[in-house]
């Protein structure tokens, strides 16, 4: 049987891994980007202050949830004012603003059987919508695209970035680096679920290091198998040198389906 390498950070890997599991797949967890919050949350406490002066705050993950709740000012209020609306990126984003609190009805968000999770199907959603003089609040990690907020400063909106947390490079221990030097020595008995081109990123460049080489090798994964959840991460993943790639959406069937129907 496959199996699956989950490369998401290591909350959400768990989460997946253990879905898939349930589904009857053999998966194990390979965090290939690890989460830290802010040094200094003054910023995002700030933010917390000055939110009613925001008719939107965008979430690009549930990273980006938990760290901005996470880092709220003691003492402030639980309930999010109904003046300012919220957006999400896809639907596990959409779960943990549920949970923080979110009314649903606040929320908008791709539909849950978007063809694809993006920035681009978010945007289909709210195009028609009015942004001209309006402020809004895009709460991410360091980096990402900017796609999305030049639609809404050429609808006329006011966009502001907040970095609410940190990608980085995890720290592995004896249970990652073996797992990965088994990947390594059978790629036909593994794939790689890639849901950030970061990741790949992290990967090729952590490979590099422990083989002492000066620049990365795309012949090191030419044998190796991946799943993209967008065509920008496949086009990652093959540039990387990975030739025998997926793309599917990113819900759990739609992956499962996807490997089933390949014939590997």
């Amino acid at each position: 049987m496959l199996r699956l390498l989950i490369t998401r950070p290591a909350a959400q890997a768990q989460v997946q891994c253990d879905a898939l599991r349930l589904r009857g797949w053999q998966a194990d967890k390979l965090p290939l980007i690890a989460i830290a919050p802010m040094p200094d949350s003054s910023q995002v406490q700030r933010a917390w202050q000055h939110l009613t002066s925001y008719t939107w705050v965008f979430f690009v993950s549930p990273n980006a949830v938990e760290q901005f709740f996470g880092a709220r000012p003691l003492g402030h209020t639980t309930v999010w004012p109904q003046s300012v609306r919220v957006a999400a990126v896809g639907p596990a984003t959409v779960g943990a603003l549920l949970q923080a609190g979110i009314p649903k009805g606040q929320i908008t968000a791709p539909c849950h059987d978007a063809e694809s999770i993006d920035s681009e199907a978010l945007w289909g959603q709210l195009a028609s919508l009015s942004w001209s003089g309006h402020r809004v609040l895009v709460v991410r990690g360091n980096g990402g695209r900017t796609w999305l907020a030049d639609q809404l400063g050429a609808q006329g909106a006011h966009v502001d970035f907040l970095q609410a947390y940190t990608r980085t490079v995890p720290v592995w221990g004896e249970a990652e680096r073996s797992l990965l030097a088994q990947a390594l020595r059978t790629p036909q008995q593994h794939v790689w679920l890639f849901s950030s081109s970061q990741a790949i990123d992290h990967l090729v460049a952590w490979e590099q290091t422990q083989a002492g080489r000066a620049q990365p090798s795309t012949h090191v994964w030419r044998a190796a198998r991946a799943l993209a959840t967008h065509p920008r991460i496949a086009g990652r993943a093959q540039a990387a040198g990975f030739s025998r790639i997926l793309t599917s959406g990113p819900q759990l069937a739609a992956i499962e389906a996807c490997i089933q129907s390949t014939p590997w």
